[in-house]
């Protein structure tokens, strides 16, 4: 409520300055304003007054957010309008609304502790000249090409430039009167660029702190220890890339991965460490986001903690399904099956055979799997992703198991297998197959995949996720949540899901709900761009 009251007052205050500059509101109806609203600044040149107007703005909005930039400008604004005011004249009722706003910015002032980026002038300087430079070269033109009857007088060069100053810095000149809608639009649009650089610099004066976490080797081998002692997830494996940027505890016990786009921060997945430590790492984790200013989203969490992210604020929304395999129980007796014995015979009679490589891969043998990646990669719609997925690399290639379907050496469809650190279980990563495949070869790959896993005494094989893939009746999501959903399932939120499920349908026998854990709805368009963003192979 305290900052809801700050940030309408300060808003007020910097709308005031606005409206003196640029509104159609009588000086006098200002003034009456002015009554009720401290920080004016009126008497100053109509661009200083504009930039502490929109300064102002910016600023309310901020400390909404408790940014500590805004604290320390609307304080120095504050104070400054009290020192002006005690100079022009002992007004009581302004100087005691300066002393209120003060006082309660004080009172309040331990709670703005969200930090923006450091403003260092080599980062920001050229880019101010050249919006300098691109206005004043607009506007120096724009003079010395108007006609006699558009301003009933020539520009000179010199005259030119000087006008275009004056103009951007909102200077009245007598001389200066449009004789027609032309000129009055150009000497509005050097206004504009005023205005458009003015609140450049104030955006750019909040812009959430710059990331700086840990992402050494030491980092990395500190988080492999604590994935091989307490991980449970199948995406375990991913969270130890070179992309991904580690969070710890304070034991060094525990940590979230993530990676970061704008002012988003995605972690994949769950924390992983001692179920002791979750919790704290989850809140410590959170503060340190909000007093840089980042958006923290969760990505593909699994039900486990879902009780401490809404305790800690968060709300949840499911995002599909990882489709699992019991390899128990997985056969191909039965009339059900009855299709995958025929597809197996017709793919067999054709000569193809299905082959696993568990020893090093040879260059041959990779260069034929990355041409059949990127035969897949040309059909209309297929990327490569990260972060949650592997992509093609030959390091990373050699590190996985490799089965491949072939007839004559040639290669026409392969997956790669990596580890999961649930007890039993292994992972599909990538499937891809030749423009030449024979129909039915995905189905071949993976019935003879499965196999072949069950044999080595598996108990489970992931498929991976099936993107927004619906609800089941016991899992009770809200009117919010299934809304949400209906809406990205229509933009292909994650990826082009179509199809997939009903692919992983034919093996899978478990699905486990996968969800995205965010804060507010309003965060979720910028995230789910973010999260678009990080998935693409740059």
């Amino acid at each position: 409520m305290l900052r809801f009251f700050l940030s309408l007052l300060i808003f007020a205050s910097g709308l005031i300055n606005v409206i003196s500059v640029l509104g159609p509101v009588p000086l006098e109806q200002v003034s009456v304003l002015q009554q009720f609203f401290p920080i004016q600044f009126l008497d100053f040149s109509k661009f200083a007054t504009l930039f502490i107007g929109f300064a102002l703005i910016i600023s309310s909005i901020n400390i909404f957010k408790y940014k500590k930039r805004a604290f320390d400008i609307c304080f120095f604004l504050c104070a400054a309008s009290l020192l002006l005011q005690m100079l022009e004249g002992f007004n009581l009722i302004n100087i005691a609304t300066y002393v209120f706003v003060m006082s309660i910015l004080f009172y309040a002032r331990d709670r703005f502790k969200v930090k923006s980026q450091d403003l260092k002038l080599k980062s920001y300087l050229p880019k101010f000249l050249l919006f300098v430079f691109l206005s004043l070269a607009y506007g120096t033109s724009g003079f010395w090409l108007l006609k006699k009857t558009d301003m009933g007088f020539d520009f000179n060069v010199q005259e030119s430039i000087y006008y275009t100053v004056l103009q951007f810095f909102f200077i009245e000149q007598e001389k200066l009167i449009p004789q027609n809608h032309y000129a009055e639009w150009f000497l509005n649009s050097i206004s504009l660029l005023s205005l458009a650089f003015v609140v450049y610099v104030l955006w750019a004066s909040f812009k959430p702190a710059k990331f700086d976490q840990e992402h050494s080797l030491k980092a990395k081998l500190i988080a492999k220890k604590i994935i091989f002692s307490h991980g449970t997830d199948s995406l375990d494996f991913f969270k130890i890339w070179d992309d991904k940027q580690f969070y710890f505890s304070k034991s060094k016990e525990s940590f979230i991965a993530y990676r970061t786009s704008e002012s988003s921060i995605i972690t994949l997945s769950d924390p992983v460490g001692p179920k002791e430590e979750i919790a704290e790492l989850i809140k410590n984790f959170d503060n340190f986001c909000s007093e840089h200013d980042w958006n923290l989203v969760f990505f593909q969490t699994k039900p486990s903690y879902l009780d401490l992210y809404k305790a800690f604020g968060f709300n949840k929304l499911k995002i599909g399904d990882e489709a699992i395999v019991d390899l128990e129980n997985f056969d191909l007796k039965g009339p059900k099956k009855k299709d995958f014995r025929n597809r197996i015979r017709k793919i067999e009679k054709l000569g193809f055979k299905f082959k696993l490589y568990e020893e090093e891969l040879s260059e041959e043998l990779l260069n034929k799997l990355e041409q059949v990646s990127n035969e897949w990669l040309e059909e209309p719609g297929r990327v490569e992703r990260g972060f949650s997925l592997g992509y093609y690399d030959k390091e990373y290639i050699k590190k996985t198991l490799v089965c491949t379907v072939e007839k004559d050496h040639e290669i026409v469809a392969f997956l790669n297998i990596i580890p999961s650190f649930e007890e039993s279980m292994v992972c599909v990563d990538m499937m891809r197959k030749s423009k030449n495949a024979p129909s039915g070869i995905m189905d071949y790959i993976f019935v003879k995949a499965i196999l072949t896993m069950k044999d080595l005494m598996l108990k489970k094989f992931s498929l991976g996720l099936a993107p927004m893939s619906g609800f089941e009746k016991h899992e009770n999501a809200g009117i919010d949540e299934v809304t949400i959903h209906s809406v990205f399932k229509r933009l292909n939120f994650i990826f082009n899901y179509s199809g997939l499920k009903t692919f992983k349908e034919k093996f899978a026998d478990t699905w486990e709900p996968r969800y995205l854990i965010y804060k507010s709805l309003n965060q979720l368009p910028r995230l789910a761009l973010s999260i678009n963003d990080i998935l693409k192979v740059k």
